[in-house]
């Protein structure tokens, strides 16, 4: 059986709204949601958003969507 990539994240609105998972069916990703009040099951996720928001968006001028889209996707590459 093939396997399945799947996307981990926290229990945020965001993450378990209907748009959200039209998202991931749409690029063939499941989705994994950690329990409730159990930080250490998304750790690194929280590690990278939390790497990302504070050492690259906020000290890195955005102006445009592309230019952050571009920004992120290199900073996804420099992190892996």
């Amino acid at each position: 059986s093939a396997q399945r990539l799947v996307c981990h994240c926290g229990l945020g609105s965001s993450y378990t709204s209907n748009f959200y998972g039209k998202i991931l069916k749409g690029y063939a990703l499941g989705a994994s949601m950690g329990d409730v009040w159990a930080c250490w099951t998304n750790a690194i996720v929280k590690r990278f958003f939390g790497r990302i928001k504070h050492h690259w968006i906020l000290t890195v001028g955005q102006p445009t969507r592309e230019q952050i889209n571009q920004d992120v996707a290199s900073y996804i590459w420099y992190y892996n």
